[in-house]
């Protein structure tokens, strides 16, 4: 029984979490943005305990600012963290391709299944 209900709110903290991240990506909350707790459980259907958790994730990762007696603030992103990122990510691109020259890898694209995997999203 114990473990059951442990289960459940790690579900609930994982729900809030993913729903509130994919929100900020979307930009359907916008840097500046003032959340509340008390609002988000209410409309998310549940308790403030896994939302203030789900919160917590969301500062540690850097999307959100609590301020104390007033929400949680949504992030703006700089320009330098921006800027950090897209070097990140081309990094890593141009470490694929030169793995993917490496004929001893034998890697082979489907790019029909990609085509399709980028049409779904």
């Amino acid at each position: 029984q114990k473990g059951t209900t442990y289960m459940n709110k790690i579900s609930l903290v994982d729900t809030a979490y993913l729903l509130l991240r994919e929100r900020m990506v979307l930009g359907e909350l916008m840097p500046g943005t003032l959340l509340s707790e008390n609002e988000l459980a209410e409309e998310y259907q549940m308790s403030r305990t896994p939302v203030r958790h789900a919160i917590a994730r969301l500062e540690s990762e850097g999307y959100v600012t609590s301020l104390k007696n007033r929400g949680v603030l949504v992030k703006e992103v700089s320009s330098k963290e921006f800027l950090d990122l897209i070097e990140q990510i081309q990094s890593m691109l141009f470490y694929c391709f030169e793995i993917m020259k490496d004929p001893k890898r034998e890697i082979r694209l489907n790019l029909e299944s990609i085509a399709a995997h980028v049409e779904d999203q």
